[in-house]
């Protein structure tokens, strides 16, 4: 009978399971542990209690942009390797073309810091303004629309899948 085969017959064999099972265990979770914390972006909000106590001013200010009753209507077509032509069509209350707003885009990687930017839209025609830009990498992008006119303004969000 071999060393082995008596090590296998015996009992000696079940402690050293338990402390390969708790191994495994441990290892992968130290390097789960190591990943987790060499890709943390360190996205956080400044401020935020001061930004929880301006809430009832952003919604007064969703009211009164409800009342001008503006439609911003947003698209956006790949032009390429990560360029974007976005076009916005705007209309007031009475679905009359604006002509003589402003349009501007704040870009913002939701889950990177550092590749945020902002677009200023041309006026086209008829109430559309283009913009043609080439995002720094491919993904997820937010779209912060400002539209100002006289001293009103509009603000929405829309999110885009850049490749």
């Amino acid at each position: 009978m071999t060393a082995i085969s008596r090590f296998f017959r015996s009992d000696r064999w079940i402690p050293w399971t338990f402390f390969l099972f708790f191994g495994v265990i441990i290892t992968v979770n130290g390097i789960m542990i190591g990943f987790a914390l060499d890709s943390w972006t360190g996205l956080a909000v400044d401020n935020s209690y001061r930004r929880g106590l301006e809430y009832n001013k952003q919604l007064d200010a969703r009211a009164a942009q409800d009342a001008l009753g503006w439609t911003v209507a947003f698209d956006a077509q790949a032009n390429g390797d990560r360029a974007v032509s976005m076009i916005v069509q705007l209309t007031d209350r009475h679905d009359t073309e604006m002509n003589d707003a402003t349009v501007t885009a704040r870009l913002v990687r939701p889950t990177h810091e550092g590749f945020d930017s902002e677009t200023v839209f041309d006026f086209t025609r008829n109430g559309r303004y283009a913009a043609n830009f080439t995002f720094p990498m491919a993904g997820q992008w937010d779209i912060h629309l400002l539209v100002t006119r006289a001293d009103q303004e509009h603000r929405s969000a829309r999110r885009i899948t850049v490749r």
